[in-house]
């Protein structure tokens, strides 16, 4: 996930004059990746198996939140092929900052029962049920991202 907000940031993609809109559409999508866990001898490492690489699949979509804004993203994360096990889910509203050009605020949310919600992108009748009780900010969390080039 960091490697594509970089590419974003770096002024990956076309010029668009609706920059919220054309992360959104970025963003998107289903993304595998690998986590390689580092840790120091002292806390614990006998815990960890030898091979510490696990494969992480990302889901990132757009979901129709009318009370949260036009452009909003459901996350989820798993490990390997266990997306009944999801490790996170976030909501993300996407908004622009007015005071930077080309500068979007991405305010993150999380479930107040995660478990409610998995598979939120493939389940709309479950979308329409969400109200603001359901979920709750990630104080301190917003994501403050820039285009930077063409």
């Amino acid at each position: 996930m960091l490697a594509l907000l970089a590419a974003w940031l770096a002024g990956a993609g076309a010029a668009d004059a609706n920059d919220v809109a054309a992360l959104e559409r970025m963003w998107s999508g289903v993304r595998d990746s690998s986590e390689q866990v580092v840790m120091s001898l002292h806390r614990g490492a006998a815990r960890w198996p030898e091979s510490s690489e696990r494969r992480v699949r990302t889901v990132v979509a757009p979901v129709n939140i009318v009370w949260l804004g036009a452009h909003v993203l459901y996350l989820e994360e798993f490990i390997e092929d266990d997306p009944e096990e999801p490790r996170r889910q976030l909501l993300l509203q996407l908004e622009p900052l007015l005071a930077e050009p080309h500068a979007v605020r991405a305010r993150l949310y999380t479930f107040v029962n995660p478990a409610r919600w998995t598979h939120l992108n493939h389940r709309p009748t479950r979308v329409a049920l969400l109200a603001r009780v359901d979920i709750a900010p990630s104080a301190g969390c917003d994501l403050l991202l820039t285009r930077v080039g063409r």
